[in-house]
């Protein structure tokens, strides 16, 4: 059953297993960006393979993309067909707060070969959050990464942001603060967080001030709230809304027609297997869906599953 429950969220096993539904997701009219799964590392060699995983992915599919048919040359301009998302814990098996610029080094190191094989490729990568504690550790790596020289002029390039953290709108100011003084283009994938039940016993164990609102209607404000300051920005910054709640998505079209933001500074996404009739719907309306699509074995992948299940 659990295997089973896993094919409604996992593209496949492997990137060569995943092709034909990737390809099926592109035929719909739909596009992607590929998640290979896995909490952490727990060892350096196996912090390497997942760096070698992820450069192996741009390879194949920059090959096997390339012969697609294009669904809008002007579009792919501003969103590459190439996406690959990144969960920064994945490459430093010690990766934490207590470790900080020990973590900034090594995870820096490995993400840095990612970045180049990414831009190369012609793609755009996407760096994920992940927990809190992880939150500040990974905004530095992002933008200390985007601030080297050979980074400097890349455009395809962003990082998610959690809205049920009560930083969330001081973690939005933060980087459109720093695209704005450095006249960047970067992107934000707005999520509303998918480890709230992590943070809240974490914090409860410890005795630590909860990261995370513990009312579902204060992070549906949250996430309106910074979709409004990143689509008044959107000369810098390019807004992913990963939502599947149709407030928080109606909140977006209407924001979008007030600000007069242009169809190629923003786009909605939403996770493989799940709110089909949204998609749907947003597709009749024009515009074109990103897809979250999860690649890996059904172990490393079952705490993944395990969110995907709290949310059903």
């Amino acid at each position: 059953n659990i295997t089973s429950f896993s094919k409604n969220f996992i593209v496949g096993e492997n990137p060569l297993e995943a092709i034909n539904s990737l390809k099926r997701i592109w035929k719909e009219g739909k596009t992607f960006t590929v998640d290979l799964l896995g909490e952490a590392a727990v060892s350096e060699a196996e912090a390497d393979n997942y760096r070698d995983l992820y450069l192996s992915v741009v390879d194949i599919l920059s090959k096997e993309m390339a012969s697609w048919p294009a669904q809008d040359l002007e579009r792919e301009k501003h969103f590459p067909r190439l996406n690959l998302s990144v969960k920064v814990s994945s490459l430093y098996s010690r990766i934490g707060p207590l470790n900080y610029e020990d973590s900034l080094e090594q995870v820096r190191t490995r993400l840095r070969q990612i970045f180049r094989k990414v831009r190369a490729a012609g793609g755009n990568v996407l760096i994920d959050m992940e927990m809190s504690s992880l939150k500040d550790l990974t905004i530095d790596l992002f933008l200390g990464l985007l601030g080297e020289p050979e980074f400097q002029e890349w455009e395809h390039a962003g990082i998610a942001l959690q809205a049920y953290l009560k930083s969330a709108q001081q973690d939005v100011a933060r980087v459109i603060d720093w695209a704005k003084s450095r006249r960047r283009r970067i992107t934000i994938r707005l999520v509303k967080g998918a480890y709230w039940e992590y943070e809240k016993t974490i914090a409860g164990q410890r005795g630590w001030p909860v990261p995370v609102f513990t009312v579902k209607a204060h992070t549906d404000w949250n996430y309106e709230q910074c979709l409004e300051m990143i689509l008044a920005s959107h000369h810098h910054i390019t807004l992913a809304v990963a939502s599947h709640s149709v407030r928080s998505i109606a909140k977006a079209l209407v924001a979008t027609e007030r600000l007069d933001v242009p169809r190629n500074r923003y786009e909605f996404q939403a996770l493989y297997g799940m709110a089909e009739p949204i998609k749907y719907a947003l597709t009749r309306m024009g515009h074109v869906i990103r897809e979250y699509t999860p690649i890996g074995e059904l172990i490393p992948g079952m705490a993944y599953l395990v969110r995907r299940l709290l949310e059903k």
